[in-house]
This record gives structure tokens, sequence and C-alpha cells, in this order.
């Protein structure tokens, strides 16, 4: 049976290929309409946090508070207009792949200045814990080598 996560944070990367050393590929989100272009781990992590900041979930455990909204900021009820559109968008973008690995990634927390959840590898419908984000890195190059 096929491993399938539904989470308002769920992002599926889909690894194309590998240069210099480095993965390269594609990462889709369920609310945007394409997908976006990494050209290295460390890029693809900053999107990825960049994201989670836009969404405020998870929360950072080290992040400064504020009692006033930011103009831009909104909320996962704001963006998650109706239930059943989402499970759709997830369902799709869980159906992407990458021309060398997929894999489905939850994160949980950011806890302790880094990021805890679990990842699918697609392709063999495997799911593993990582307890960092330098974890979930090792977990990426472990599948694809």
């Amino acid at each position: 049976m096929k491993e399938m996560l539904y989470a308002p944070n769920l992002v599926s990367i889909g690894v194309d290929g590998k240069t210099a050393g480095d993965y390269y590929g594609r990462l889709w989100i369920p609310y945007a309409e394409e997908a976006e272009n990494f050209s290295g781990m460390k890029q693809l992590l900053m999107m990825l946090d960049d994201q989670y900041d836009k969404w405020n979930y998870p929360q950072r455990s080290v992040n400064y508070r504020s009692l006033v909204k930011k103009a831009d900021e909104t909320t996962n009820e704001e963006k998650i207009n109706n239930k059943f559109l989402f499970v759709e968008k997830v369902n799709d973008m869980q159906q992407k792949r990458g021309k060398m690995a997929t894999f489905v990634v939850q994160v949980k927390y950011r806890q302790r200045a880094t990021w805890q959840g679990e990842v699918i590898w697609s392709e063999k419908d495997t799911k593993e814990s990582f307890l960092s984000a330098w974890d979930l890195v090792k977990k990426i190059d472990k599948y694809c080598n």
C-alpha cells in the first residue's frame, strides 16, 4: 500500500540529477501552480525554510514573536479554502516525479533551530523519520545513490 500524507505543510521534492556533487530538481507545493527549481541542497533548504516562515507552520522555536500581524502574512486557514480541493492538490502533488527520485516531506516541528519530521521515498514507498535538516539531506543522499 502506498504511503500518503495529508498535512498543510506537505511538500514533494523531485530530484532530477546530480552535478558537482550536489543535487538539483524541482519542489512542488500544493498551494503553487508550478514547481520551483532548485540547483543544490542548500538552495532547497532555504526555499523550504522561507516557505515554512510564510506559512508560519510549523512555527520556529527560536523566532521573534509579535502580537501584530504582518500585512502579507496569512494563516493556514486562509490558504486552505476547501478541504476537498486541498486533498486533490496533495494527491496531484504526490503523483509528480523526479527523474532520479521523489520525496514527500512533512516537517512536523522546527525545534532546536532545525527540523523534525517524516520523509517518504515515493519510488520504494519507504517512510523514515528525520531529526534535523541535515538528517533529511543525508537520507535523500542515501536514497539517490
